[in-house]
């Protein structure tokens, strides 16, 4: 996305060169991410009219409508952390990756448009990116052991992992590297993500300093740039990377299946997961994000805005509509809404006699008693 913007401000400051656009790029985000995200949407408020409880198909309604508004990161900074059970239940969770994203979207063009118009140049934008960087860093490692739910969900403290991926692409030189340096650059790169994977887990405070651990390793990786490399060339990986979208979006959904199923510690059962997520994921870069994007481009930017718009709401307003009738308790036997509303059925002054409190540099969540 850098490369995007830096390459579409550099041709704008040609003498022929076309201005950049800021509602060009947004569209093209727009074209590539909305159309896949709403047949997961559809499908997901779908699949949940069958098997959710009124409560729950409430809930889902809801989250359809600010995922596909791009603020679900909000939703769930407001309610609970990532790695809390409840969490495991809920079929668009990972989706707060994806508004977090659009977020950054929307408001990076315009400060580096901005900077360009002040001064025109790399190093300006290197500058900014650099300081942002840091500023971003520095804020999540502050922030995540005081307010760990507002750093892991809201872009201020995550924005540095996508300056990341803008720093390799204003800093990083490919043209005085030899073949063996480039192997070893990759080689710690893989060797950091792979230290992540084994010493973090649902315990560790995230993001913070511990993201800096992967976040680097997968910023030497692109540094090292080994076109014919066994780890990154081959073409599994290629085809993983092509349907590395569709992939994310399918993933979640299975693996809150598998834990609603109770299937979790079971080999088979996360086998059969995987297998459906790769289907699931080729079969939507097949079928509905590749030909939605050729599509789209084909169109002018009004109509294309307009489709897009529209096809949104086409799921957004029945989501509307399910959230104000509750759910819709119609669909369910009467048993089993009895059953499902005693998830309601709390004291109405929990909230006063229940006071949650996080402790600084510790990630357990204590409650004390009035």
């Amino acid at each position: 996305m850098m490369g995007i913007i830096v390459r579409g401000l550099e041709k704008s400051s040609l003498p022929d060169g076309q201005r950049f656009s800021v509602i060009s790029f947004y569209l093209s985000r727009a074209r590539r991410i909305i159309p896949a995200l709403i047949v997961l949407c559809a499908f997901t408020l779908m699949i949940g009219g069958f098997f959710l409880s009124a409560y729950e198909y409430q809930a889902l309604s809801v989250y359809v409508i600010t995922a596909l508004g791009f603020f679900s990161n909000f939703k769930f900074w407001r309610e609970s952390g990532y790695f809390d059970a409840a969490s495991h239940e809920n079929l668009l969770l990972h989706t707060w990756s994806l508004s977090v994203e659009w977020q950054f979207y929307l408001i990076l063009p315009v400060i580096l448009l901005a900077v360009w118009k002040f001064r025109a140049g790399r190093v300006p934008l290197t500058i900014l990116v650099v300081v942002g960087f840091l500023l971003s860093l520095l804020l999540s490692i502050i922030l995540t052991p005081l307010k760990p739910n507002a750093a892991f969900y809201l872009l201020p403290a995550r924005a540095w992992e996508m300056l990341a991926g803008g720093l390799v692409y204003l800093l990083a030189n490919k043209k005085f590297k030899s073949p063996n340096k480039q192997r070893l650059i990759e080689g710690c790169g893989f060797a950091l993500i792979i230290v992540s994977i084994a010493l973090f887990d649902a315990s560790s405070l995230w993001p913070g300093w511990c993201a800096l651990v992967p976040v680097v390793g997968t910023m030497l990786v692109l540094i090292s740039a080994r076109q014919g490399s066994l780890w990154t060339g081959s073409r599994i990986a290629q085809w993983l990377g092509n349907c590395s979208y569709s992939l994310y979006l399918w993933h979640w959904p299975f693996v809150v299946a598998i834990v609603y199923l109770q299937r979790q510690n079971q080999p088979k059962a996360i086998a059969i997961g995987l297998i459906l997520t790769l289907l699931s994921g080729w079969l939507s870069y097949r079928l509905i994000e590749t030909p939605a994007r050729t599509t789209l481009i084909k169109m002018k930017q009004l109509n294309a805005a307009i489709v897009l718009l529209i096809a949104s709401l086409i799921v957004a307003i029945p989501s509307l509509f399910i959230q104000l009738q509750e759910g819709i308790p119609s669909r369910l036997p009467t048993q089993a809404n009895v059953i499902s509303h005693e998830v309601e059925n709390v004291n109405p002054r929990r909230s006063e006699c229940h006071v949650s409190i996080v402790l600084p540099f510790q990630n357990v969540l204590m409650v004390e008693n009035s």
